[in-house]
């Protein structure tokens, strides 16, 4: 059995979610997300999402994220769920 992470993100829409999605079964097939949960933010159309995810490990998830339709936010986001402070890294910090 592979190795299951925990990633929380922003998204600046549900759409761009579900563009996410639509990219991970191209890119990594082999993923398999087994819990989302997804909060609204406020007044914005901005959700929170929150996934536990099979085969999927950080670079393969950011790798979907830049591929996806105004994945931007969600890449500039994304942390392990106990490490997540929602802030956004600006693209030159993404290169770790």
């Amino acid at each position: 059995m592979g190795q299951n992470s925990t990633f929380k993100f922003r998204a600046e829409c549900f759409t761009n979610l579900i563009s996410l999605f639509k990219v991970m079964v191209v890119m990594h097939p082999e993923c398999t997300i087994q819990k989302v949960s997804i909060k609204k933010i406020d007044n914005l159309p901005d959700v929170e999402v929150e996934m536990d995810v099979l085969e999927c490990n950080f670079g393969k998830l950011r790798a979907c994220m830049e591929r996806a339709p105004d994945g931007h936010v969600m890449s500039e986001t994304l942390d392990y769920a106990d490490r997540y402070t929602g802030r956004r890294l600006g693209r030159l910090k993404l290169c770790r």
